[in-house]
């Protein structure tokens, strides 16, 4: 079977205000998704579907389920439906995928990433800054003061957090990017030094800050692991160190991303080697409503808008060799490692498309009975 051939009636015009060699990846990532104008409709925002698919009912944060449109302008779908189902726990999405309960997961954890290969097909696409810690830098934080910014990065030994928290599986590291990428530089990060992490904190203390952080969590094993080291390393050098676990998903990105309530938590910034810059601007630039940490840095916005208008690869190398500098020096966010995501299927699906981000194309997929 066969797609009808389709010419567009009209175009789309881009007009930039700055040179952008990675814009056309934006349209590949959720930056760039078209979204209904009846989502706008009226409030809250209702999300309709603008591609194969429509929704037809989103009961957050458990299901979503999406209806096969009979007007997507590349033919009908070959699926009537498609189901995205909330699963805790990344052991339990493969033990689901094996029993048949879901066809097709998400995994970003070194370890079941590793048992995934070995028993599914699917698609694997390598990160840097897969695995941070993402400290508050807003005001009455501890992380506004960047002596315990650096002393926080100084005491977390990023291969002990792999071991605890990915069973020695993943990619450690606190460098922005390691020897496998293409921007990998000669800039060291800052590594390990518990003696001088303990002279920052005790410094810090002198001026009235007490010690205490509060980190905030997922409750998966994982993630209570990663909890556990964390605290472990940081009250080595005299942190006082709370625990919180997110409820849920959702949760978690309401304390992050909305209420900014927390010191420090568990993170990641996913970036490709195709197109780095939108992450790090999306997560560090000071106007950015993603701005999880409330960096507001003049020095590193102008970093990022040389690595924007960076013509060549060697000069978008260079410009993030700088921003690693700036790393080392203010700790904005904790490298502690790169990673791979998965995305495992049944051995009967067939017609997905992977795109940028672990976004997999399902207009075209369809399950062999």
């Amino acid at each position: 079977m066969h797609r009808p051939d389709f010419t567009c009636p009209a175009s789309v015009v881009f007009t930039l205000n700055r040179p952008w060699a990675e814009f056309p990846a934006m349209l590949s990532f959720g930056h760039g998704v078209i979204v209904a104008s009846s989502s706008y409709a009226a409030e809250p925002f209702t999300p309709v579907g603008a591609g194969a698919f429509t929704v037809e009912r989103f009961s957050a944060p458990d299901e979503l389920l999406l209806a096969a449109r009979d007007d997507y302008w590349g033919g009908v779908p070959y699926l009537d439906q498609v189901k995205f189902v909330a699963i805790q726990g990344e052991q339990a999405k493969i033990d689901s995928l094996a029993a048949g309960g879901v066809q097709m997961a998400y995994l970003r954890n070194a370890e079941t990433v590793d048992v995934a290969k070995g028993k599914f097909p699917g698609y694997a696409e390598f990160i840097s800054l897969s695995m941070v810690g993402q400290i508050n830098n807003r005001p009455g934080h501890p992380g506004a003061d960047v002596r315990v910014r650096q002393a926080m990065n100084l005491a977390i030994d990023p291969d002990v957090l792999d071991q605890r928290a990915r069973g020695g599986k993943g990619m450690p590291g606190g460098e922005m990017f390691q020897p496998w990428s293409v921007w990998h530089n000669n800039i060291e990060p800052a590594g390990l030094d518990p003696a001088k992490a303990r002279q920052l904190l005790d410094d810090a203390k002198k001026d009235g800050y007490n010690g205490a952080i509060t980190y905030m969590g997922t409750s998966d094993p994982n993630g209570q692991a990663a909890a556990l080291a964390v605290q472990a390393m940081l009250q080595s050098v005299g942190f006082t160190v709370n625990v919180e676990y997110a409820a849920s998903t959702s949760d978690m990105v309401k304390r992050l991303y909305v209420d900014h309530n927390y010191d420090l938590a568990l993170g990641g910034n996913g970036l490709l080697d195709a197109a780095p810059f939108m992450r790090l601007y999306s997560a560090l630039h000071s106007t950015s409503a993603n701005n999880t940490v409330g960096v507001s840095s003049p020095k590193v916005d102008a970093m990022l808008s040389a690595i924007q208008a960076a013509g060549t690869a060697a000069d978008k190398k260079a410009a993030l060799a700088d921003l690693q500098t700036v790393f080392n020096e203010q700790v904005p966010i904790m490298v502690w490692g790169a990673g791979a995501n998965y995305v495992p299927w049944s051995e009967n699906v067939y017609g997905l498309m992977p795109s940028l981000d672990s976004i997999i194309l399902l207009d075209e997929a369809w399950i062999k009975k």
